[in-house]
């Protein structure tokens, strides 16, 4: 993620021990004061990116259009759409922007029984959107006055890893909350619309989801994508940064995590539910990646959640 480099990460299941990727990422009041602190270049994300513009103009660029941004603006980019932002930085004018950046699968469970919010959260990740953001939002505007509340919840911040997990869990349903009103005004449907075109690294992210607990074989997955593998394999590591293979087991050690947490199941069994047939290499790997061997990891969170 070209911009974002010191924001809160929220994966999937505890990362406390040190698991790669930002699942949730979190920045109040970035600061650019010169071109040379913020280079705007084409680029995207896996996840959902929301940003605020507190101050500054410039340009957006994204599907083929460009637009003139300003402060009291929200940006929205669907995964995987590709954008640049061009902002017009100098010292009496700087560019001032909070950013969230979210992975889509990890918000469905929080809204399970909020089923009009998820209809709506489920239009924003998937739907062709015809407005690329909401405008002339004004001071002190409640989105960003959350944005305030949630920063000041993190830094001040005491409780348990599980409590932090659910204060952001809480802070997103609020702020969709928060910009559904705005966004009924142009693009909430009366009836579905029609669907954007999936990037190809988008659709493989879903081949993963749907299929990392079995052996990976890149040619099947290339197949079902009717691309060459070298050519996914770049493409993917290109958008994302890391590579299928190192994905893959990063999205393993996640549900690793999340079974040793919830389940009285032998590490045994955790490793070969998740997609690691050798017992032997999955402790390898584990203790690589986590700095715990999967049986420390459980009596550290069991301890840290008593």
């Amino acid at each position: 993620m070209p911009e974002i480099k010191t924001l809160e990460k929220y994966p999937k299941v505890n990362n406390a021990a040190g698991l790669t990727g930002n699942s949730f990422a979190y920045a109040y009041r970035r600061t650019s004061g010169s071109e040379e602190e913020f280079t705007g270049t084409f680029h995207l994300h896996q996840g959902m990116e929301f940003l605020y513009i507190h101050e500054g103009k410039g340009e957006l660029t994204l599907d083929h259009q460009t637009f003139a941004v300003g402060p009291g603006m929200l940006l929205y980019f669907q995964p995987f759409q590709i954008h640049r932002l061009h902002m017009e930085v100098t010292g009496e004018i700087p560019f001032v922007r909070s950013i969230v950046l979210i992975e889509p699968y990890l918000v469905e469970p929080y809204l399970a029984n909020l089923p009009h919010l998820a209809n709506f959260f489920q239009h924003l990740w998937h739907d062709t959107l015809e407005v690329k953001f909401i405008e002339q939002l004004g001071g002190s505007n409640p989105l960003e006055v959350l944005l305030g509340q949630f920063d000041g919840t993190l830094r001040n911040f005491k409780g348990s890893t599980e409590e932090r997990l659910e204060e952001i869990g809480l802070f997103f349903i609020n702020f969709l909350h928060l910009q559904r009103p705005y966004w009924q005004q142009y693009i909430l449907p009366r009836e579905k619309t029609t669907q954007h075109t999936n990037h190809p690294v988008e659709l493989i992210i879903q081949w993963i989801e749907q299929n990392f607990k079995e052996e990976f074989r890149l040619d099947q997955l290339a197949a079902s994508l009717h691309l060459s593998p070298f050519y996914l394999s770049r493409l993917f590591h290109t958008a994302t940064g890391i590579s299928l293979t190192k994905y893959i087991t990063d999205r393993r050690l996640r549900e690793a995590c999340l079974l040793l947490q919830t389940s009285s199941l032998s590490v045994g069994y955790v490793g070969q539910a998740v997609g690691f047939n050798n017992p032997s290499y999955f402790n390898q790997v584990f203790k690589r990646d986590i700095g715990l061997t999967p049986q420390q990891y459980r009596a550290a969170y069991a301890r840290a959640n008593r």
